[in-house]
């Protein structure tokens, strides 16, 4: 069944899905609750933002994009989040990250390799859950029964225990470092401490956008739908294609949080991109195909319509124009940059001190960033290069100290490869202030090459000089 006739038959009043296979590439932050989807395949879905609240969906197979879900109170016994290869280890899991199961009944399920991270599972029930090698980092486990649960080599680094019963449950080689134990205790990571001390003070603040799907007015901060173009204007075409180009994002400069007030300067930054034809290399930070700038409105808008946007690349997602998205609010959040940042223009990393004494941290006993490595004292400077990297990138990860990676206004760029910062055409100098990021198909539906990310910099000197670039 795929999404329009789900739908359909939902909004009808239908609620018995028993058994059927879905085929829903796509389907993003609809209401099925109160239905019943035991023993149903969800497998390659685009479930993003779905509410299943009050579902039942026992032994249901779900192995599907499902970020910022909801599955309060659902009956999820016995389902089954990951698949297996011939020998027998799971290689496609379900992403529930952000997901809501708080009261939900996940007895027996299979969620191996599931990523929870930033899930809230509070009061759920978990008894003899399979959770081996399983992605809890931040998640919110408080007061959930995971009563003989298989929690080995799990990651509950910063997670929630408190409260959670683990009565038999299988901990062997799980991450607890910065954990909240049951008994309210957290527990030690010393190794983390020594990291955290050196990227601290890097914490910028970002913010997520607050959507509203409909189109704001002319000047509002909004994705897609009816930018601000003067009367003396057209929509503008891609010199190289001669196509419309799709209107992306417009930000007004003077309605964003109060901590950003005259930091990218005022009026309305507006994006265009070329989405016809992927030879029209938009990569660049200063390729043609392209319409990014800032403007001060005067006057009366130019009363347009959307004109019809081609469709024949393969990272646009949808046919026509984009689904107008206003920002209504934003979302303030800490923001850290990535190791590639850390390491080559931070020069982050730790000492040869430091290094003795992470690798005696008996927390780190069975870390990825040891396992190749059995006596310190004989490591080459080389080996302990490469030690002092992965020490950092892993506890950066485990402490979520990194950047967002999704759409985001101001903060660190997620870089995908290396740093790239463009080089302002007026003065010389690096383009390293953020003003927004892209990730692909967050609030608008493309991709950036093969799943990267999109990069609105400016120079911190000349705010009129701006310039776009993406990574994949």
């Amino acid at each position: 069944m795929k999404a329009e006739e789900l739908l359909q038959r939902y909004q009808a009043g239908e609620r018995d899905f028993q058994g059927i296979h879905f085929r829903i590439k796509r389907l993003e932050y609809a209401n099925l609750s109160r239905a019943n989807f035991s023993n149903a395949h969800f497998l390659s879905c685009g479930l993003r933002g779905v509410h299943f609240d009050h579902s039942v969906l026992r032994n249901a197979t779900i192995v599907s994009g499902l970020r910022r879900a909801s599955f309060r109170f659902c009956d999820l016994k016995g389902a089954v989040f990951c698949k297996e290869s011939y020998g027998g280890n799971t290689f496609d899991a379900s992403h529930l990250d952000e997901a809501d199961l708080t009261s939900a009944n996940l007895a027996h399920a299979d969620l191996r390799a599931v990523n929870f991270q930033n899930a809230i599972l509070t009061s759920a029930s978990l008894v003899n859950v399979d959770l081996r090698g399983a992605d809890l980092r931040r998640a919110n486990l408080q007061n959930a029964d995971l009563t003989n649960a298989n929690l080995s080599d799990a990651s509950l680094y910063y997670a929630n225990l408190s409260g959670a019963l683990l009565t038999g449950a299988n901990i062997t080689d799980a991450k607890l470092a910065s954990t909240v134990l049951p008994d309210g205790t957290i527990s030690p990571n010393e190794t983390l401490s020594i990291v955290k001390a050196k990227v601290s003070h890097f914490k910028k603040a970002a913010w997520r956008p607050l959507v509203e799907i409909r189109d704001g007015d002319r000047t509002a901060s909004k994705f897609a739908g009816h930018p601000w173009l003067g009367t003396d204007e057209v929509w503008p075409i891609c010199p190289k294609c001669q196509e419309p180009m799709q209107f992306f994002l417009q930000l007004n400069l003077d309605e964003l949080p109060t901590a950003l007030t005259d930091k990218f300067g005022k009026g309305l930054l507006q994006f265009f991109y070329c989405t016809s034809d992927v030879d029209c290399e938009g990569w660049p930070p200063y390729s043609g195909c392209k319409c990014l700038r800032i403007i001060q409105p005067e006057g009366a808008p130019l009363p347009i319509d959307i004109p019809e946007i081609q469709s024949n690349s393969l990272s646009k997602l949808i046919e026509g124009p984009f689904q107008p998205q206003v920002i209504v609010g934003w979302q303030k959040m800490d923001d850290y940059p990535n190791l590639i940042e850390v390491k080559e223009r931070q020069r982050v990393s730790v000492t040869d001190d430091e290094l003795l004494k992470v690798a005696t941290d008996r927390l780190l006993e069975g870390s990825d960033c040891l396992e190749d490595f059995d006596d310190f004292s004989y490591a080459d400077e080389r080996e302990r290069c490469y030690i002092r990297d992965r020490i950092v990138e892993n506890f950066m990860l485990d402490a979520a100290m990194i950047p967002f990676e999704g759409d985001k206004l101001a903060g660190w760029p997620y870089w995908v490869q290396d740093v790239e910062y463009p080089k302002c055409p007026t003065c010389d100098r690096l383009m390293d202030t953020l003003i927004f990021e892209f990730a692909s198909d967050d609030h608008v539906p493309y991709l950036w090459g093969d799943v990267g990310t999109g990069y609105i910099l400016q120079c911190p000197e000349h705010k009129e000089q701006v310039a776009f670039l993406w990574q994949c």
